[in-house]
């Protein structure tokens, strides 16, 4: 749509008509969706028809980026939000489908006026409210209207979670929302384990580099598929009953010891990623207890025992290690990989037993060996050089 927009600008500075000018004003509003902010706000100049389509064209994502050159006294992004999120609240008057601030300039005159808009998204009941701040507000508090029940999606980087005042954190309740992403954030256990609670839907929970949290317990979300812990240094981590659990990443980024770990009832998991974590032997005694596992990921972990592999529904399986003498993971003859990558220090001599059948890309790099006569080829195989990598590369022919 943005290309041919700019195809069509440029036809008619060719041959003196604008037939863009004459699309209907729905059209010239997804031209506008197209475009950054600054450039579709440039676009009235176009002619009446663009300052039309402009004048009634709704903005639910606010990016100061836009905005170079403010400060308090004179902020031309306060009066620009100010106009067009009241416009969009008066549109959707019953609810108010997306709110997305993405603030990188702050000072501190602009904290009351986030407050007011996040208030005036919450009173017209939003769905999706999407808040980036920057990282020096981490301990900035964030309204207590963040908690809206009409929400569906909450996304928060940057600032601090407490309890609502004037009622407990036992009290949130949060009957439709299915995303919830926090990134950068200071808040207790006991909170995070309310706020999860309360949230019977909840299908996506990402918690990134988040402060103030040792214990990580999920307990009896039936509809959670996806979660990530990411570079925070949980002592404990227990899941339960997550019944419809079908991905988690967990990735550490620090030498410690390895957290407790107790998962139960998650069946239906596919994806398993480890990321500059250490594996302790719970990790390896769980992943028996995945029976639907079909992607295992460990990345510049440090593990202590035996990688024992028996899940039947395997099928790409990534693994690097920093130990110099990595143990000999163990695949079960029932396992068929389709790919298979590897990046250690030394050659591990258990290569030469995989399955080789069924892979269709197999991947291996070390700065201290060659991998070309270790692993046979499938039949029809091509192999490639990864010099980038000093390892190699099989992949299958397409038939």
């Amino acid at each position: 749509m943005l290309n041919s927009y700019r195809i069509g600008m440029c036809a008619a500075e060719k041959t003196g008509v604008d037939h863009i000018s004459e699309l209907p004003v729905h059209l010239l509003h997804r031209i506008l969706s197209k475009l950054p902010l600054n450039e579709a706000g440039r676009t009235t100049v176009l002619g009446k028809p663009w300052r039309r389509a402009w004048d009634s064209f709704l903005i639910s994502d606010f990016d100061d980026e836009f905005f170079p050159n403010r400060d308090s006294c004179t902020d031309p992004f306060v009066p620009f939000v100010n106009e067009h999120l009241q416009r969009l609240c008066n549109q959707q008057r019953l609810s108010l489908q997306r709110f997305k601030l993405c603030v990188k300039y702050y000072h501190f005159e602009l904290r009351n006026y986030i407050d007011d808009w996040i208030n005036l998204a919450a009173a017209h009941h939003v769905k999706h409210l999407h808040l980036n701040r920057p990282v020096y507000t981490l301990f900035s508090v964030f309204p207590s209207s963040i908690y809206a029940h009409s929400l569906q999606v909450l996304e928060l980087r940057s600032g601090q979670l407490r309890e609502p005042e004037g009622y407990s954190i036992d009290s949130l309740k949060f009957p439709s929302l299915k995303q919830l992403h926090l990134q950068e954030i200071e808040l207790t256990e006991n909170f995070l384990t309310s706020l999860v609670n309360s949230c019977p839907l909840l299908e996506q929970l990402s918690i990134i580099i988040c402060q103030g949290l040792l214990d990580l317990r999920l307990c009896g979300l039936a509809k959670l598929k996806s979660l990530k812990v990411y570079q925070v240094c949980i002592q404990t981590l227990r899941i339960d009953q997550a019944e419809s659990l079908e991905s988690l990443i967990h990735c550490v980024s620090y030498k410690g010891h390895p957290c407790d770990v107790k998962i139960t009832g998650c069946k239906k998991l596919k994806v398993l990623k480890f990321v500059s974590m250490p594996i302790c032997k719970q990790w390896l005694a769980l992943l028996s207890d995945f029976p639907a596992l079909e992607t295992l990921q460990i990345r510049q972990c440090t593990i202590h025992g035996t990688l024992n592999l028996s899940n039947r529904h395997l099928k790409h399986l990534d693994l690097s290690t920093r130990d110099l003498h990595p143990s000999c993971p163990v695949l079960h003859d029932s396992i068929n990989l389709h790919s298979f990558t590897y990046r250690g220090h030394i050659k591990p001599r258990w290569l030469q037993f995989i399955n080789t059948s069924t892979v269709q890309t197999a991947k291996f790099s070390s700065k201290n060996c060659e991998f070309a006569h270790l692993v046979p080829e499938p039949q029809g195989a091509m192999r490639d050089i990864d010099e980038h990598n000093e390892g190699i590369m099989l992949r299958a022919k397409s038939i």
